[in-house]
Formats: structure tokens, sequence, C-alpha cells
């Protein structure tokens, strides 16, 4: 199920996930003005079909982490075991097999310089499987079109009704500046 094939329901389901994450049933329902039955159905369909997961992750950005793109190249038959490795990496983000099995490509967020230093200048090189090595900082992501669309599903009315009351902000530029001080009174 690719997004173009959610309708408006999917769509609205989609964006009160992104803002409240926790959301029960109920209150999915509520929102977008469908029962509870239809809002745990459609949810259950689109997490079968589409892959849909609502998961916590930091927003690296906006701690001041840097998030590389690697391409690594092996000798044959070391992929495999990089990639695994590479993969149980809690600063991973992902890790693609690409060109035969000789070569890695992944995306890491380093948390701290010297947690890259240690990646990319003593880990990575230190293994003989590993031939070559590219990486490049990433200064901005772009979010595809059609996935912009199942963010912008909501009414303001329906926005006030969620905990958070808005789409949450575009991340800082890159290099991770500070939050803002919350408001007095307000929810965390």
């Amino acid at each position: 199920m690719g997004i173009s094939l959610l309708d408006s329901i999917d769509r609205q389901i989609v964006h009160i996930l992104t803002i409240e994450p926790r959301a029960s049933f109920r209150t999915v329902a509520d929102v977008a003005g469908i029962s509870d039955q239809t809002a745990a159905r459609r949810y259950r369909r689109m997490a079968e079909s589409a892959g849909l997961r609502v998961l916590g992750v930091p927003d690296g950005s906006r701690l001041g982490w840097t998030d590389w793109f690697l391409r690594l190249q092996t000798t044959p038959g070391g992929a495999d075991s990089i990639a695994e490795a590479l993969a149980r990496r809690p600063d991973t983000r992902w890790v693609h097999l690409a060109s035969g099995g000789t070569e890695i490509i992944c995306t890491l967020q380093a948390r701290t310089e010297e947690q890259r230093d240690a990646l990319f200048l003593r880990g990575l090189p230190g293994s003989r499987r590993v031939v070559q090595i590219t990486a490049h900082s990433i200064l901005h992501d772009f979010t595809p079109g059609p996935w912009r669309e199942a963010t912008r599903a909501l009414s303001p009315a329906q926005l006030g009704m969620l905990a958070g009351g808005t789409t949450p902000p575009d991340p800082p530029a890159h290099g991770g500046a500070a939050r803002p001080p919350m408001p007095p009174g307000a929810r965390k």
C-alpha cells in the first residue's frame, strides 16, 4: 500500500499518530470522526499492508547529533557480517546491501565527535574486509511529496483536539539549535 492508496481517513490517522503517537483508538476516532472499531481496523490494515509502525525516535538534529551517509566497499563475502554489525549499533538508522553484495550503504547518527572518529578513523578502517569508505554529512532531509500530504490531513479544529495542538515544527538548521523554553503551564 503506497501513500497514494491512503484515503483521507487513513491520512488523518497517520497525521494524528505523528502528533500524538500514544493516542488511543478512542482519541483517533474522536479526532477523525469515525468509530473506535473503524480506527482500530484501519490502523491494523495499514500496519499489515503498509508496515505502519509508531516508534519513539529522538530528533537527533535537536540534540546536536550529525547524520552521516556512508558507502562502504568490501571484499567479496565481507559485506554481510559488516552490515549486520552496523545494524546492531544504536547509532545506525538503516543499512542496505548493494552492488552484488560488495557494497554497503547506510546512515548513522554520530552523537559526539569522539563517536564519529572512533567509527570512521579506527573502527571501519581497521577491518581488513573494508576496501573503501565514503562518508558524507547530511545537511538536510527532504520529505518526499506524497508523505508530506500525510501530515497535512487534519483541519485546524482537529489539530486543536490533540494534546500537541499543532503539527511538529520543522527541525532547526543543521547543528541542532536548542529548543526555546516552554511557556508556563505548557504540557511536556
